[in-house]
């Protein structure tokens, strides 16, 4: 493949930890013709947990470190950062793990996160030529993968995982009429047949198909007849809490149209009242909405006890994070403070709804639970926005006047300007 000249010229990654060196990319393709060895890139994003996991793990592993070392000429290479290097060599994905001949054609490459004795078997037989012993290897010829992944799946027609690696080959390879028709299989038959559980099958199938339907229009239109016939479904009175479920999925992922399981949800609560499970099920979905609606009885609705479940969430989160035992891909995938941002937020729809409600104490204990677990001016910050749509000032000045004790400078200004509105 011959890439553009600014393409080669740019810099890789200003860090260079562990097996990484910082070479621009054309120096390292000089620096692998003149050492007889390959180029390897860790094409990573800042935002991409996985990436981060190899960082903690499997890129210090002194084995990997050595291995690397020997073999290649390596690099780190942020991807949004050097996004036409990214577009040449079709990373579409991370964190993609590319192996590159002096030339700079592609010998191919490993997708997602792999413990250091994964990657140094799979790379090793990349390497060698060998076919790939898992799906996160890629040859780096579209055509081979698929016909690979083709070979696979012959005589095992069943099994939802090698079909949806060929879905997978076949969208890398253009292939999208054949594409769609192993994903429309995995989403009409494979859901049922499949060995994992259907959350983690369905959220995993919706997110390749918001990649082909983002390629291939017939995707989408597919997949809107399948949401119309759940809708159709729900309305019928024998349809499952997983139907439900599905189309909420569905409406969040590929269309991100949350609106739409609200009608569906106002529609059947009306007929079935709260007590129905396709009812809870789709509640659960849209909390965010009925919030934003200031509809805060219905937020409320089951879950009269959530300051305790809060409460064990942010133990059980705080537990992750501090963990000594816990193998280091699962303690942390995200930067330390956003995964305790994301903790705080999953509680302040019910915050607000008791804040709006007038159940101050209950909204109270959950700004202090918050606080205790990330005192940082973002959280209260996410407390005073919700007391504004809640029309809570008085609560909204004890968190003031708490933040003037524990912050300053400008970490105290933005808290003092999100509550600007209290009087």
């Amino acid at each position: 493949m011959k890439l553009a000249l600014l393409a080669l010229a740019v810099a890789a990654v200003p860090l260079a930890e562990g097996p990484f060196q910082e070479l621009t990319f054309a120096q390292a393709l000089e620096r692998a013709k003149e050492q007889d060895k390959v180029v390897f890139v860790d094409f990573f994003t800042t935002w991409c947990g996985p990436c981060k996991a190899l960082d903690k793990t499997t890129w210090k592993d002194e084995r990997v470190i050595a291995w690397l070392g020997e073999k290649t000429v390596a690099l780190k290479i942020d991807a949004e950062a050097l996004a036409q290097l990214a577009t040449d060599y079709r990373i579409t994905a991370y964190p993609t793990l590319l192996f590159v001949r002096p030339d700079g054609t592609q010998i191919g490459r490993i997708l997602g996160y792999l413990k250091p004795d994964e990657f140094l078997a799979d790379a090793a037989d990349l390497l060698a030529g060998k076919p790939p012993r898992s799906s996160a290897v890629k040859t780096g010829d579209p055509a081979k993968d698929v016909e690979l992944a083709r070979k696979a799946l012959e005589g095992h027609e069943n099994d939802t995982q090698l079909r949806s690696v060929l879905a997978d080959a076949l969208v890398e390879a253009g292939l999208y009429p054949e594409a769609l028709e192993h994903d429309l299989w995995l989403w009409d038959v494979g859901l049922r047949n499949g060995s994992v559980s259907a959350e983690v099958q369905s959220a995993f199938l919706l997110g390749q198909l918001r990649l082909l339907a983002a390629r291939y229009e017939p995707a989408k239109q597919a997949m809107e007849q399948r949401r119309q016939a759940l809708e159709a479904s729900l309305r019928e009175e024998q349809s499952s809490v997983q139907t439900a479920r599905l189309l909420a999925e569905l409406n969040e992922v590929l269309f991100a149209e949350p609106q739409r399981t609200l009608t569906i949800y106002d529609e059947l609560r009306a007929r079935h009242g709260d007590q129905d499970g396709r009812v809870e099920t789709l509640r659960s979905h849209v909390i965010e909405l009925l919030a934003d609606q200031r509809r805060y009885e219905e937020v409320l609705i089951f879950r009269s006890d959530f300051v305790r479940y809060f409460e064990s969430h942010l133990i059980s989160a705080r537990r992750i994070r501090d963990s000594t035992e816990t193998p280091p891909e699962l303690i942390s995938l995200v930067d330390p403070e956003e995964e305790a941002q994301v903790a705080v937020e999953r509680g302040m729809p019910r915050f607000e709804a008791f804040a709006g409600t007038g159940r101050l104490d209950q909204a109270r204990a959950m700004a202090r639970l918050a606080i205790e677990f990330a005192p940082r001016d973002a959280t209260y910050v996410k407390l005073l926005k919700r007391l504004q749509r809640a029309q809570a000032p008085a609560l909204g000045r004890e968190l003031l006047e708490q933040a003037k004790k524990s912050l300053d400078g400008e970490s105290l200004s933005r808290v003092e300007k999100a509550g600007a509105w209290i009087h």
